[in-house]
């Protein structure tokens, strides 16, 4: 017998304080007599003689036996009883990376995996656990419970669709043990091709089953795809890979935003690859290259490109003096500007609601507008951050420099004559000091990004330094949202980095399919892993900020192998829930209760009698 609450036993200390309180009791009984006189004949008990003798009596018994199984009964006791049908749980990982859409007969690798686990799911007994893990692009759990939960298991199974190529089975294998539960013996299956990163051998405190779906098959694939402009030439490079044990011959066809430019026949070797380079006239936008495999996975016959990718950064310069900014932003690719003087800004409201960023040039207004900001030579009198009188020259010039912006940018010798203090803001870090005086800050404020400039650009050699179109040219990068990568593989994730105003991201992908994100300062997105145009459209409140479209490829050297590799090693220590016999623990303190109500209900009538 065990006790689910031992402490409960404390409750004992009651039958001590019970029999104490029968030896204090007065048990006289009443007698009518012609005269007390008789008492006087009675020898005088003394008082602690009664306390000494216990009386023994019924009623004693009954309170006793109704303390002890009432103080036993708190302790919760169980007692174990028939043995338990051993319950088995299992987790399943499914890879639903790109390769296991390869064609196998009638049907597809990775339907021959959801088969089986319909098969496993069919075959549990009542009280099994299933838990469905998949793994690309990361390992997460997608449906789990026991046999009357298999309905929406096999409904989980269903919306899978199999894409990405950056499967994580060890991470997969690691979520599984979490799901294990320690008092139940399980295993760990693995449904998949194989193509998958080598696992270092490992440890994993259940067995694991490697179940090896697919044969091996040819297959044939662009591997690589990318394209450079140099000197008015758009130079594109693919190679192209053959995974079979005999050569191929085959077309592969270049087309610029969707007009074919080229048809070029290619010969590979066994277990080879080719290269190929096109020198093209710049202007085209996107490339897209096809190939002929005629093999089982279509998916990496084709690969596609977005040609020097750009976000247009539309700036608003307020300045008096606009000549030194304007020629610097000028040079930067991408940058549309538009110029106001200071006692012009209020008036122009239409100019600042398309405003990606914003320049106040020796201005602050009263209240910050809602995009990206660079304020050089902040005056004193403003009334949203404290700027202190110029500040006397340290004797020594030492500048202090930190950040990404500055990286590589030297600042000697250049001179920023009378130096303005200014009281940090919280939000904001020191990137460029002399001494410990801040030239340069940058933050965010809210949701918006600043970057403050304390010195005048007029009264210094700065302007005329090549550091200078460098820091306004990365400066003025790193407050923007940076443009979208020419092409990414399905799976990887995508960092955003929207536009200030942007309220809502929507991602359609290349079946239709609109996903709509919530705008933040920075955007992570997971689910681009089916190889096509997918498009990304920053909204706000006035409508479309901007709308791109980037290219999802799945043609690797990893998952375009269709070859079966060998499974990993995994070993198991055995646990001591793998070979113990687990029993049905019954409580007793119902029971107990139960008895003890007993006893004091024939207690009641023995007292009433």
């Amino acid at each position: 017998m065990t006790f689910a609450l031992p402490l409960g036993l404390l409750a004992l200390l009651a039958i001590p304080i019970i029999i104490i309180l029968h030896l204090m009791r007065e048990r006289r009984k009443r007698v009518t007599v012609p005269s007390l006189i008789h008492w006087r004949k009675i020898p005088y008990r003394r008082p602690d003689n009664r306390m000494q003798q216990l009386p023994l009596t019924l009623l004693l018994l009954l309170h006793i036996i109704a303390a002890g199984l009432l103080g036993i009964a708190l302790a919760q006791p169980q007692i174990a009883g028939a043995v338990l049908d051993r319950a088995e749980q299992t987790v399943v990982i499914v890879d639903t990376s790109t390769s296991m859409a390869t064609i196998e007969g009638s049907n597809t690798r990775f339907a021959q995996a959801q088969n089986r686990v319909r098969d496993l799911l069919r075959s549990m007994n009542n009280n099994d656990r299933l838990t469905v893990i998949v793994t690309s692009p990361s390992a997460r759990i997608i449906a789990a419970g026991d046999q009357s939960d298999g309905a929406l298991i096999e409904a989980a199974l269903d919306e899978l669709t199999p894409g990405g190529t950056r499967t994580n089975i060890a991470d997969a294998i690691t979520l599984a043990e979490t799901a294990l539960r320690s008092e139940q013996s399980g295993q760990i299956v693995v449904f998949t091709d194989s193509a998958v990163p080598t696992i270092p051998d490992r440890n994993v405190i259940a067995p694991v089953d490697w179940q090896t779906i697919g044969t091996a098959q040819p297959n044939r694939a662009i591997i690589a795809f990318a394209s450079r402009e140099t000197g008015g030439t758009l130079q594109v490079y693919a190679r192209v890979a053959n995974y079979a044990p005999s050569s191929f011959d085959a077309q592969l066809e270049l087309y610029g935003d969707e007009e074919r430019i080229e048809t070029r026949n290619i010969s590979i070797d066994a277990n080879g690859e080719t290269e190929l380079t096109w020198n093209l006239p710049s202007g085209y936008g996107e490339l897209r290259a096809t190939l002929d495999g005629a093999d089982g996975l279509r998916q990496d016959d084709q690969a596609l490109l977005t040609v020097a990718p750009t976000r247009t950064i539309n700036t608003l310069l307020v300045s008096d003096s606009p000549d030194v900014l304007q020629r610097a932003l000028s040079v930067v690719s991408g940058v549309s500007i538009e110029t106001v003087a200071t006692i012009d800004y209020d008036e122009t409201t239409e100019i600042q609601q398309r405003a990606d960023l914003t320049i106040f040039d020796s201005f602050v207004p009263p209240e910050w507008p809602s995009n990206a900001l660079l304020v050089v030579n902040p005056p004193e009198s403003n009334a949203l951050f404290e700027v202190l009188p110029s500040a006397p020259r340290p004797e020594r010039r030492a500048f202090n420099q930190r950040g990404a912006i500055l990286e590589g940018l030297s600042f000697e010798g250049i001179n920023f004559a009378d130096i303005r203090g200014i009281s940090v803001p919280k939000w904001a870090e020191t990137q460029l000091a002399i001494e410990d005086i801040p030239l340069i800050l940058r933050g965010s404020e809210g949701t918006r990004e600043v970057a403050i400039w304390t010195f005048d650009l007029t009264a210094s050699n700065l302007s005329s330094r090549l550091t200078f179109p460098l820091l306004v040219s990365r400066t003025v990068r790193d407050l923007n949202a940076t443009p979208l990568p020419p092409a990414l593989e399905a799976g990887e994730e995508l960092q955003l980095f929207p536009n200030s105003r942007t309220t809502e991201v929507e991602i359609i992908d290349p079946s239709g399919q609109i996903e709509r994100v919530s705008s933040s300062t920075s955007l992570t997105v997971e689910t681009l892993t089916q190889p096509g145009w997918y498009r990304i459209i920053e909204q706000g409140r006035e409508g479309p900020l901007f709308d791109n479209r980037i290219a999802v490829n799945t043609g690797t050297a990893l998952e375009s192998d269709l070859q079966p590799q060998p499974a990993p090693t995994f070993s198991h220590t055995i646990t001591q829930s793998d070979d113990t016999i687990q029993r049905r623990m019954a409580d007793l303190w119902p029971w107990l209760v139960l008895a003890a109500l007993i006893v004091l209900a024939f207690e009641w009538g023995y007292v009433l009698r």
